[in-house]
Order: C-alpha cells, then structure tokens, then sequence
C-alpha cells in the first residue's frame, strides 16, 4: 500500500486557489472590479495553505501542487495589488478632469 501523503488536501486547496486568484486578477483586469480584490485574499489563502501543506508532506513526497499553489497565489497578490494601484491613479486623475466630472454629473441625472 502506497504512503500517504497527509498535506494531500492543502496541497490541492492551494492550487486551486492559486487558480482562482489569478483567473480573478485576469476576469477583472478590464473593468477594474470588485472581482481585482477578491483575488488578493484567495492569493493569501492559496500561500498560506501552500506552505501549510508542504510543510506537512513528507520528505521525498511530491509537493509540486504546494509550490505551484504558492507561485500563483503570489502572482494573484502582486497582480492584484498592482492592478489596484493603477486603478486608484487613474480615479484619482480622472477625479480632475472637468469633462469627466461634466459627464457623471449628466449621468447622474438619468
């Protein structure tokens, strides 16, 4: 009977939320969404739950899902972050432009 590996689950919950983080930063890099800070707490949880798992498997056990859970839900986190930064910029310019503030003062009217 094979071993088995106990940090298994993590593992796979951290790949999986890896995945998600970063199809997330990807769904919402267009519109700047709510869905752009929803990837950053699934980047931390898919880490956390990385290092969790990989710490619980086994010396000479596969831990690829682990690392690779970690890799995305980083890239999650900085795309994330990243994007937010920029997005902020932009409101904050946009907050100063007298044609933009003219055009949702007439949309607000509708």
């Amino acid at each position: 009977m094979p071993q088995q590996n106990p940090g298994n689950t993590l593992n796979i919950v951290s790949l999986v939320l890896g995945i998600l983080s970063v199809l997330l930063l990807c769904a919402a890099l267009p519109t700047i969404g709510i869905t752009l800070f929803l990837g950053i707490p699934l980047g931390i949880a898919a880490i956390v739950c990385g290092i969790i798992g990989k710490s619980k498997t086994p010396h000479g056990m596969p831990s690829g899902m682990a690392i690779a859970g970690i890799v995305l839900g980083a890239i999650g986190i900085l795309g994330g972050g990243i994007a937010a930064v920029f997005g902020i910029a932009l409101l904050a310019e946009l907050g100063n432009d007298p044609e933009f503030m003219y055009l949702l003062d007439e949309l607000s009217r509708y």
